[in-house]
């Protein structure tokens, strides 16, 4: 991730993934005090697949 607050990663995937039953999640986590400084759910687009 960038200093700007966006980017882009790659998750390998469970082989028994589907979105209904399954939610990926980021943390913001500040390692001197254990504050968690934001969080995100990601937004599936089950349109799109990437190869």
């Amino acid at each position: 991730m960038s200093t700007a607050g966006s980017g882009i990663i790659t998750v390998t995937l469970p082989k028994d993934f589907n979105a209904q039953d399954f939610e990926i999640l980021g943390l913001i986590h500040d390692k001197n005090n254990g504050g968690i400084l934001g969080a995100a759910k990601v937004v599936f687009n089950l349109g799109r697949v990437s190869q």
